[in-house]
């Protein structure tokens, strides 16, 4: 069960980065699923009353982020900032990220998904049409990749932070 929702859910991360990169745009429902995916890989690892308690601080952090990123694309940049700053497909994203992982590990892998897609963005930004960030796309395929790598046994487990 733990292993098709692996890949399932590393499908689905695929996918979003292939939409991301290509078009710019990635279907709604693609974020469901892959939140739906996440959950259910999470509360088949974690209690279920513990897991509920992590989504919500999962989901405050990312309302604080969302907020101060708001603030400084409003006031600092002048820029607005949905589709200019950050794309809806991002917000998706993080939103559903929320129901994967204990609030440490998904503290920790944000950070580094946001530093790997900063590195990518720098190594690409030359051989891509548009000058913007594919953002939803490279966090995904971070977050793809770290499930592979937890699934054949890199990782003792993400879920025990």
């Amino acid at each position: 069960m733990i292993l098709a929702l692996q890949i399932l859910l590393v499908i689905s991360l695929v996918y979003i980065l292939y939409q991301d990169i290509n078009d710019r745009a990635v279907y709604w429902w693609l974020f469901v699923i892959t939140g739906l995916l996440f959950g259910a890989l999470a509360f088949n690892q974690i209690d279920y009353m513990i897991m509920r308690y992590y989504i919500g601080i999962n989901l405050v952090l990312v309302a604080l982020i969302i907020t101060v990123l708001y603030g400084y694309s409003n006031f600092v940049l002048k820029k607005n900032f949905l589709n200019h700053s950050f794309g809806v497909g991002d917000l998706l994203l993080f939103i559903a990220l929320c129901f994967g992982y204990p609030t440490i590990a998904f503290i920790v892998l944000l950070s580094f998904s946001l530093i790997f897609a900063l590195v990518m963005h720098l190594g690409f930004r030359r051989k891509m049409k548009d000058q913007t960030a594919p953002l939803a796309g490279y966090v995904a395929l971070f977050f793809a990749v770290s499930i592979i790598l937890n699934g054949i046994g890199v990782f003792d487990s993400i879920y025990t932070f």
